[in-house]
């Protein structure tokens, strides 16, 4: 009886040790495991967001160059003249009154010129056609006013705010 209850006592240590090894094993080896393999997670999908950002960011990027091209393609090039060259030469003879300029750098290839255009004596066609000839030539009308003569109430005299993008 002492035997069988020490044989009892012994085959439950026996049982409750392989519990607590399992136990063991869990906590020493499975969770560090786990613990690796849910941070190994939670990296690849941070770096699946920056993958996905970086993809995100080339095809912005190829929109941008894109649209330089174009607009480095649209810029105004008149073989050696310059905007307000041709500005002067489309404006009707006798009508242009003055004409200030400023140019601006908007890349290594490329400047912004403003000109601000007095014009005298054009009636409102001619205002629209010389608007419109100009921006044929990539000229682009900014702002303008216009104020009537006293002496010819169809004739308007005007000041025109044009812009550009020329070669340097």
């Amino acid at each position: 009886m002492i035997s069988e209850k020490l044989k009892d006592k012994k085959e439950t240590l026996i049982v409750i040790g392989g519990y607590s090894l399992i136990i063991l094993f869990v906590f020493i080896i499975f969770l560090p495991i786990y613990k690796k393999w849910k941070e190994f997670d939670r990296k690849a999908l941070m770096e699946e967001q920056k993958v996905q950002s970086l993809i995100s960011m080339g095809k912005e990027y190829l929109r941008i160059s894109g649209e330089t091209l174009k607009i480095k393609r649209e810029a105004f090039s008149a073989g050696d003249l310059s905007a307000v060259t041709v500005v002067q030469r489309l404006t009707p003879k006798g009508r242009l009154s003055a004409i200030k300029s400023n140019r601006h750098t908007f890349s290594p290839d490329l400047q912004i010129v403003n000109m601000e255009v007095k014009l005298e004596r054009l009636s409102l066609s001619g205002i629209g056609e010389l608007i419109t000839t100009l921006r044929q030539k990539a000229i682009y009308l900014k702002r303008i006013t216009l104020k009537a003569r006293y002496d010819n109430p169809r004739l308007y005299d005007a000041i025109a705010v044009f812009s550009a993008l020329e070669k340097p």
